[in-house]
């Protein structure tokens, strides 16, 4: 079987961006040891709360739905209230917010198909900008249903997710799942797929457009935001 992978340009460092206080993983430890590959069907299946790798293709981006939010300094989300924006977490009012990105992403494998959501770190590095600067150059309806072509260019790129899975506090129609890392190495993708054939061929799209230097990135700090 022959599979098209990502040709990640040549400035794109593979790294790991962890956060400040935590024990430095390689990505490729993070991505094939420390966690197992599952398929849409078998983390739908899942019990327990669990962290998995998934091999998916994004197909569309959910019409209708906030793809970035207002936050606090400390990344959280904020609501009007009195004239200006509140902090549940900080437990204060701010004046000013800065929007981050919360992308909901229907992606499908060989066989089935979900919702991950893709927080801003991530959102960030595959798409080479800020959310600010997209917010910025385009509407500032969070909600608008016409997306950015910045966002677009997602559609049918192919990536490892590492996901968080808890059933028990998913839909049971409509499940999603909270994305943590994204990887992009064709190597990494490549041992994946040797050690864990899929059940059926790709087909993964090939591409060739730039990826930012980090295209590996943790969204631990985004996981607690207000869905």
């Amino acid at each position: 079987m022959n599979y098209l992978f990502f040709e990640v340009h040549d400035r794109a460092a593979q790294v790991l961006r962890q956060l400040p206080n935590s024990r430095k993983v390689s990505v490729f430890d993070d991505f094939l040891k420390r966690n197992w590959r599952q398929t849409i069907e078998q983390i739908k299946d899942l019990s327990e709360k669990t962290i998995c790798i998934v091999l998916t293709t994004i197909k569309i981006f959910t019409e209708g739905y906030e793809r970035w939010y207002p936050a606090c300094k400390c990344t959280k989300k904020v609501y009007p209230a009195d004239g200006m924006y509140f902090c549940e977490s900080c437990n204060r009012h701010v004046l000013s917010t800065t929007p981050r990105f919360k992308l909901q992403a229907h992606v499908m494998d060989e066989k089935n198909t979900t919702t991950f959501v893709i927080f801003d770190q991530e959102a960030s590095a595959v798409l080479n900008t800020s959310c600010a600067d997209l917010v910025d150059a385009s509407s500032k309806n969070p909600g608008d249903s016409m997306l950015p072509p910045e966002i677009m260019t997602l559609i049918d790129w192919t990536f490892l997710f590492k996901i968080e899975v808890d059933n028990r506090a998913n839909s049971r129609f409509q499940p999603s799942y909270r994305m943590k890392k994204i990887c992009v190495d064709h190597e990494i993708i490549s041992n994946l797929l040797a050690a864990n054939p899929p059940a059926a061929a790709g087909p993964y799209l090939l591409l060739t457009t730039p990826i930012s230097n980090e295209n590996v990135a943790s969204s631990s700090s985004d996981l607690a935001t207000a869905s």
